[in-house]
């Protein structure tokens, strides 16, 4: 009969129990084999107390005869001596190592065994970066619509976003624009020939223009505009020659008002000042009333006139001018 730690072999021998195995009886049987998460290193042991513990969070199949026999389990990685837990953003891979999330996903679960803990980010967050516990909100003025957004985008051209973590962006109230990634809704401005009245934006009305200030600017006096939402102050037209008009702000070719009989005024005159007596002459042809007149000559009542030269305002010029009579009939 064979002692403890020892079996017969083939040949009849009793021959020691292997690393890994140990027999506590007394007989002829077989050493038995150290159980899984166990390990034994020593020869001829008489007792299962001589199996070792794997170190915590470790494994090792049977009769493992050897602490290098032990990996650690699934959710844990070797560091050092020991088996420590995968961090959050992080799960176990056959490997035996913990293996990152992909960016734009991430995982609050540690000790993970599968990449299926691994969740995409949610729309108006992202995740730049792989191995992520949790995931970034989206700043002010960008977003993100989608899934598992590697990064945010920002906000287009007429709109804005003011909080954090969103999905979309706001639009402009109608009628006013916004640079891209705005983050306030002050960014918002009117477009041109529309100016802010209260929390809309309004158009420009007849006898305006829009500014590049963003607000109405009246056409001067002597102009008039019927156009609304005028973008330009080339939309202000001048009143005719022979009228003027003494109203800013005009709405129509209405407000340029005629000059007096046998004057004249500039196209775009401002004031009855600018209506000047007398009739046209431009080489001696025929003027207001229908009289000719020339240099110092007499007209019908014999009243003495002079061509008298006028301002580059006028579309002509010179006007014959009575000496002694101050106009012409």
């Amino acid at each position: 009969m064979c002692q403890s730690g020892f079996t017969r072999a083939p040949s009849g021998d009793c021959v020691t129990c292997g690393a890994g195995k140990y027999k506590a009886g007394v007989g002829n049987g077989e050493c038995d084999q150290c159980a899984a998460g166990k390990y034994l290193d020593a020869t001829g042991s008489t007792a299962e107390s001589a199996c070792k513990n794997c170190p915590a969070n470790s494994a090792s199949p049977a009769a493992s005869i050897a602490e290098t026999s032990c990996t650690c389990v699934d959710g844990y990685t070797k560091e050092g001596s020991t088996c420590a837990q995968c961090a959050a953003g992080k799960y176990g891979d056959p490997a035996g190592s913990c293996a990152p999330c992909l960016r734009g996903k991430y995982s609050e679960v540690r000790g993970a065994t599968s990449d299926a803990t691994c969740l995409e980010c949610a729309k108006g967050k992202y995740g730049d970066a792989a191995g992520r516990s949790d995931c970034l909100n989206c700043g002010t003025g960008t977003y993100s619509a989608a899934m598992g957004a590697l990064e945010c985008s920002s906000c287009q051209t007429g709109k804005f976003q003011a909080a954090a973590g969103q999905s979309s962006c706001q639009d402009c109230i109608a009628n006013s624009v916004s640079p891209a990634a705005s983050v306030d809704e002050t960014a918002c401005t009117c477009v041109d020939g529309y100016t802010k009245e209260g929390s809309t934006c309004a158009q420009c009305a007849a006898g305006k223009y829009g500014d590049p200030a963003g607000s109405c600017a009246t056409c001067v006096r002597g102009k008039y505009s019927e156009a609304r939402g005028a973008t330009s102050e080339a939309t202000c037209l001048d009143c005719d020659v022979g009228k003027y008009s003494d109203l800013s702000g005009a709405t129509g070719v209405g407000a340029c008002q005629d000059c007096p009989a046998a004057t004249l005024s500039p196209a775009g005159s401002s004031s009855r000042d600018a209506c000047v007596a007398g009739v046209l002459a431009q080489g001696g042809s025929q003027g207001v009333g229908g009289s000719v007149c020339t240099h110092m000559q007499e007209d019908e009542g014999g009243h003495v006139g002079v061509v008298s030269s006028l301002p580059p305002s006028f579309p002509f010029t010179h006007i014959c001018m009575c000496v002694s009579c101050g106009k012409y009939e």
